[in-house]
């Protein structure tokens, strides 16, 4: 029977007693609890059986465990202090505190197995470990026993297992990382740490400290991880100029807890790697001539090729070849030196090796780093001190005396005497001591104006040594003149003109060749000739109506550069009349009328002239205005007076709103005839005729107006479209160097193979040296025949499975493979591109040996724009479909532009690229030049441009096609 109830306050439980010996004894288990402080513990005993008599508590004992972590607290801080090292030493301390009514007090203390419990000192410091239990490794707590446990602040101290069990330095070495002690700069490397085996599974809230220490003790790198494995690398890491060198310390510290109060396992491990570097060892005179017992003072350079700074203090020792060897004193900024005694050394070579070393830096030995040659003296040069003064192309001679330094006297014998002039020159030895320098002057001055030269000059004797002198040769060029065949020209807008000039010596008027021609001119010119006299062709399509100034300046290596102007006026371009079915004369009755035509063309081009404002006037004091009627045709129906009789001249006044025509007055011809009384019978065979007239003027109009222009404008047409015909013929194009014969840019555009370039190429040259042999065979008319073609730099040769055009122009040979023969266009075209070629890379061409940098990039640039090879290119259709739309709907674009615009839209719905010749073979129109010409309509109206074309940018096409 429960006589007793006991009440837990703080959880408000009841708990029942159990009998430990029947009628004297009771006790209960309470319910374990943990409290943050100092706290009291209540509890309330009454009688649980109503109606029975009161009964009496004798005694009431109370037994307590306390559970602590034994890394719990340190110095009044959570957690317990380790010192790194093998073992991990801990220690951790516990503030005791008894009431002093409890008895048999002990402690038991919880610890992990692989401490072991090294000293634990009670309240005043006596180590009570012999008198406690469980300290060893292996258990997992420790007893206090009852009389010593005992209140005040104890201190436990213990040691653990290393939990880090390697770590080393891995340097690349290009392949892998392999195993270091020591890394230099430029090395990559990382740093490699292994865990304990027991650690396999346990990874989990542990981490790893990593630090590098500079040598001085300062941080260089620290970083904290989380293993994800118990082997792992930090890094890759580059060795830069901010790692000095010296002895780095690498720390390793790894924990199993980042709870300072739960850490009980730690791992630790530091080693050290060094940081060298490369170094250079110098003489700073590795060759000296001595006589015998004079002062020798050698030195020599260590220096840091890593940081670009010098060694001090470093230990370089030397030997000779005479057996003398030493330590050399360090003199400052990296020169170590030595004086050496040189007494009683024969004649001859003698030679010093050494060897330099300091810590940290790579050790260098050098074998014979400089050279002592023992002679009998110095060797003296007499030369003249003052400037010797020359022209070009002729010679500068001087007398030297070479003599002994000590003795002052010549050395007869012979010298080896040298300079550094940098054209011929030529040393006569007198073999008595003296020489001649005779220095030529051909090709001096480059620069066309006077120009002084430092020459030195060398000599050297057997066991005298060897000195310089130097000497200043002052050269002037020789004066010279540009003679051009024209001071003024006066030029059409939009047409070209020529101008010879040549480059002579002004005292000999003898031409000057392979002179250098710069010219200054605001449009492009192309120089048809330079042997020895220059033809040049220039051009005013870039210019405006005006007066420029054309200029000349012609050099050459010795001679004056020279500068010529020729001034040009670029003048408006005539208005060409042609008056239509009338010759001369118009004749015309008085009282009559008159129709009377006009077409309007641009001179040179041949364009028609629409829109211009036409007038006439005549002595009858009638004017008026021609009226346009379309294709640069004007019209005028002109009434004659009755009293009119005679010749007249009617005067037509043309003038246009374009500055780049010039207004003209065109007076045409009249002739007025007086009629004849009336025959009725001379009228019926008038009017009978009238309709034959009538015929027949229909008939003159077709065949003189109409059936021409239409001829002139189908020619314009084919014109037009000759340079997709033209591209369509390219197969590929090669250029060579013209005096050997060696390929430096060849292309195929087809699917034609050029093969070897050099088998092509030769087989070209050989031809040409075969054609140019047969031409020095022939008589004097053949020769003129053949000049005449090789003036005009092209030739073509058809072979049976295409056509070959060849263009030699000064530097440069180019060739263009066609699948059949070529139009006038294509020859001009590669003309001028040879021409071009050899303007911008003439000298590179010239001085060819093999390399192909800098050909490919511009030529490219020149075949595009001369040979308008973007037709081979792909193409692309504008995005904006409202503008299709327009197009499509308005009368802008012909029946043929909408069908091939169908076409291109229909492809680009699959492929947003496409290329010209595809849109041709897909389109059904058995004529290809409507399509031809509808294409170049299409590009003109950027419907559809090039793959790389831009919004904005001007459209590369329009100057090929036009």
């Amino acid at each position: 029977m429960n006589i007793v109830r006991i009440k837990d306050v703080e959880f408000n439980s009841n708990y029942t007693y159990i009998n430990t010996t029947y009628g004297k004894g009771y006790y209960y288990n309470a319910t374990e609890r943990t409290l943050p402080g100092t706290g009291n513990i209540e509890f309330t005993i009454s009688q649980n059986i109503i109606g029975i008599d009161d009964f009496d508590i004798a005694i009431i004992t109370i037994t307590a465990n306390l559970m602590k972590r034994i890394n719990s607290s340190m110095n009044g801080l959570d957690g317990s202090l380790f010192t790194p090292g093998t073992p991990i030493t801990w220690r951790t301390n516990l503030v005791i505190t008894i009431p002093n009514d409890y008895k048999n007090n002990r402690a038991e203390i919880t610890k992990p197995p692989d401490w072991n419990i090294t000293q634990i000192l009670d309240g005043y410091d006596v180590n009570r470990i012999q008198d406690c239990t469980g300290t060893n490794p292996g258990s997992v707590k420790f007893s206090i026993p009852n009389g010593i446990f005992d209140q005040g602040l104890w201190e436990i101290e213990v040691t653990s297992s290393n939990y880090i069990a390697n770590g080393s330095l891995f340097v690349w070495n290009e392949t892998a990382y392999i195993e270091e002690s020591s890394i230099t700069m430029g090395s990559s490397y990382r740093i490699n740490v292994g865990l304990n085996d027991s650690l396999i599974g346990e990874l989990t809230d542990t981490q790893i400290n990593f630090t590098i220490e500079y040598p001085n003790g300062t941080i260089f790198y620290q970083n904290t991880s989380i293993p994800y494995s118990i082997e792992m690398n930090f890094g890759t890491y580059d060795v830069g100029k901010n790692m000095t060198i010296g002895t780095y310390q690498v720390i390793l510290l790894w924990t199993n807890n980042q709870s300072y109060s739960s850490r009980d396992k730690v791992g630790f491990l530091q080693f050290g790697f060094d940081v060298w570097h490369h170094t250079n060892l110098t003489a700073v005179k590795s060759y000296e001539e001595k006589v015998s017992g004079e002062p020798f003072l050698m030195k020599v350079e260590f220096f840091d090729d890593d940081s670009n700074i010098f060694i001090d203090f470093a230990t370089v020792t030397y030997n000779s070849t005479f057996g003398t060897s030493g330590t050399m004193v360090y003199f400052g900024s990296g020169v170590y030196v030595i004086d050496m005694d040189i007494s009683g050394l024969p004649l001859g070579n003698h030679y010093f090796s050494f060897n330099a070393s300091k810590i940290h830096y790579e050790n260098q030995s050098i074998r014979n780093l400089i050279q002592l040659k023992i002679i009998n003296q110095t060797l003296a040069l007499e030369i003249p001190q003052t400037v010797i003064n020359v022209d070009a192309y002729s010679y500068a001679i001087l007398l030297l005396k070479v003599k002994g330094a000590s003795s002052g006297t010549l050395l007869p014998g012979g010298a080896n005497i040298t300079t550094d002039w940098h054209k011929e020159y030529w040393v006569t030895d007198h073999l008595n001591g003296t020489a001649t320098l005779n220095f030529s002057t051909n090709h001096v001055p480059d620069g066309g104006i006077i120009e002084t030269f430092t020459v030195t000059v060398f000599a050297n004797k057997t066991n005298f040594g060897s000195t310089s002198a130097f000497i200043s040769i002052t050269v002037h060029p020789l004066s010279t003149d540009i003679n051009v065949n024209a001071s003024t020209i006066d030029v059409k807008l939009n047409t070209n003109f020529i101008l010879k000039l040549n480059y002579s010596d002004d005292e000999t008027d003898q031409i000057i060749s392979e002179a250098i021609l710069n010219v200054s001119w605001g449009s492009s010119y192309n120089i048809l000739s330079n042997d020895n006299n220059y033809i040049i062709n220039f051009s005013t399509f870039d210019l405006s109506l005006g007066s420029y100034t054309l200029f000349f300046q012609l050099s050459h290596p010795g001679y004056e550069t020279a500068f010529a102007n020729v001034y040009v006026n670029v003048l408006p371009l005539e208005i060409d009349v042609e008056t239509i079915a009338l010759n001369g004369t118009l004749d015309v009755f008085a009282g009559g009328s008159s129709v009377i035509r006009i077409l309007l063309t641009e001179e040179s081009s041949g364009n028609t002239i629409d829109n211009a404002n036409v007038t006439f006037s005549w002595r009858f004091r009638l004017f008026g205005e021609l009226e346009y009627v379309g294709n640069g045709i004007y019209e005028l129906i002109l009434n004659i007076p009755e009293s009119a009789e005679g010749a007249y001249t009617l005067n037509i006044i043309i003038i246009t709103d374009d500055p780049e025509l010039k207004n003209r007055n065109f007076p045409l011809n009249i002739y007025v005839l007086r009629g004849t009384p009336t025959n009725f019978l001379f009228i019926g065979i008038v009017i009978a005729l009238l309709s034959v007239v009538g015929v027949l003027a229909t008939l003159s109009l077709r065949s003189y107006v109409i059936i021409p222009r239409k001829r002139k404008n189908e020619q314009i047409f084919q014109n037009t479209i000759q340079v997709f015909k033209d591209v369509k013929n390219i197969q590929a194009v090669m250029f060579i160097q013209k005096l050997s014969g060696v390929p430096f840019f060849n292309k195929d555009y087809t699917t034609f193979d050029s093969g070897d370039n050099s088998l092509l190429s030769g087989f070209i040259q050989a031809i040409t040296i075969f054609g140019e042999k047969m031409i020095n065979g022939e008589t004097s008319d053949q020769k003129r025949k053949h000049k005449a073609i090789y003036s005009k730099h092209i030739i073509e040769l058809n072979f049976k499975y295409f056509h070959l055009l060849i263009c030699d122009y000064q530097s440069v040979r180019s060739l263009l493979i066609l699948k059949e023969h070529s139009s006038d266009r294509l020859k001009r075209q590669f003309y001028l591109l040879s021409v071009e070629i050899d303007a911008k890379l003439g000298d590179k061409i010239e001085k060819f040996s093999g390399d192909l940098t800098g050909f490919e990039t511009k030529i490219n640039i020149l075949l595009d724009k001369f040979l308008s090879l973007y037709y081979s290119e792909p193409f692309k259709l504008v995005d904006s479909a409202s503008y299709m739309q327009y197009l499509k709907k308005s009368r802008e674009l012909q029946s043929i532009d909408v069908r091939i615009l169908n076409v291109i839209i229909a492809r680009t719905k699959f492929e947003k690229e496409f290329t010209l010749n595809k849109i041709v073979e897909e389109t059904n129109e058995k004529n290809i030049d409507l399509i031809y010409g509808s294409l170049l309509n299409l590009i003109g109206r950027n419907i559809i441009v090039p793959i790389h074309y831009k919004k904005g940018d001007s459209h590369p096409l329009l100057g090929g096609l036009k």
